[in-house]
């Protein structure tokens, strides 16, 4: 990350979400956005904020979107994480969701995300790794 620039932080009008973005350090091309809060219809324009913030950076970069804090992923928060996909595809990068919690993780399976999001498989206890 630049030295001058710090972390931006984006909250939701209801103090539901909030989103930090976290630049690339010099020589990668992995901006990350840390999400923590509830994902859904009042709360996505924050995500999409911070992910337009983000772009401004370096938009060829590629995005992790962590939502290891999110409590709560809506139908919104869905269509929110799909067009902002959408918008980082269109600048020649990707985005790939990390760190879903348990109740996140099975939203994203029930609704055939899983794979279209990259989202990493799990480590069970065993060490052997699923994708749900």
């Amino acid at each position: 990350m630049d030295a001058q620039r710090a972390p931006t932080t984006f909250t939701s009008a209801s103090d539901h979400l909030q989103v930090q973005v976290l630049a690339a350090p010099p020589g990668e091309r992995r901006h990350r956005l840390l999400v923590a809060g509830d994902l859904d219809s009042p709360t996505a324009a924050a995500l999409l904020m911070a992910g337009a913030d983000t772009l401004g950076l370096a938009p060829q970069a590629d995005v992790a979107v962590d939502i290891g804090e999110v409590r709560l992923l809506g139908s919104q928060g869905i269509r929110c994480l799909l067009n902002f996909r959408k918008y980082v595809q269109h600048r020649g990068a990707r985005m790939l969701v990390v760190g879903p919690t348990p109740i996140v993780r099975q939203v994203l399976e029930i609704t055939g995300l899983l794979d279209l999001f990259e989202v990493p498989a799990e480590a069970g206890p065993d060490g052997t790794t699923s994708r749900g």
